[in-house]
């Protein structure tokens, strides 16, 4: 099926969570387009997504919704569209508009947009490549994630350390996951 429109897809997702904010909705309607792209291969809306400051916005809703609110005909959406909106709210709907701000200024599409516009001057819209190519690699994780399964040994193991880090007053090691990943990997060792 072609792409809708943005406002189709807001739309569904305001459905789905009634009174999301402003923001919060930029930010699922970016991570609806980027699971879509990486998962069916093509675009789930038409219209471009910019990097604002507070992350990825679609800059042509944002304008209509506050200068033209008129209410469109809305288009029909196939289930894989309409999977993709309903993956994208359960998984992150429950998250605060900020919680996804820094979700997505995590992510290389945004950065790589905003940055090359506010050095240079460029336009900042985000490629759809771009978008593309950063779920892709957010599915593998998910999927790295998801195969992982440590041994219960091993888990008591790493869980015993961290105790003793902690007893030992070393409070100030933020652990990321590559962190966790390579602690774990030691204890394998």
């Amino acid at each position: 099926m072609t792409p809708v429109s943005a406002h189709d897809v807001a739309a569904a997702i305001r459905e789905r969570l009634p009174g999301v904010p402003k923001v919060k909705l930029h930010k699922l309607l970016y991570l609806a387009q980027g699971f879509h792209l990486a998962q069916v291969g093509e675009p789930l809306f038409r219209e471009d997504i910019e990097a604002w400051r507070h992350g990825p916005v679609v800059a042509e809703l944002w304008h209509a919704e506050r200068y033209e609110p008129e209410p469109r005909e809305a288009e029909e959406m196939d289930n894989r569209q309409l999977n993709s909106i309903g993956y994208v709210c359960s998984r992150y709907g429950r998250n605060s508009g900020g919680d996804l701000e820094s979700i997505t200024h995590e992510h290389a599409a945004w950065n790589e947009a905003f940055f090359r516009h506010v050095q240079r001057g460029e336009p900042h819209t985000m490629g759809t490549d771009a978008i593309r190519d950063q779920f892709l690699t957010v599915l593998q994780n998910d999927k790295a994630d998801q195969e992982f399964r440590p041994d219960p040994a091993e888990l008591e193991a790493f869980l015993a350390a961290a105790r003793a880090r902690m007893d030992s007053g070393d409070h100030g090691t933020i652990d990321t996951r590559e962190s966790l990943m390579a602690r774990l990997a030691e204890l394998r060792g």
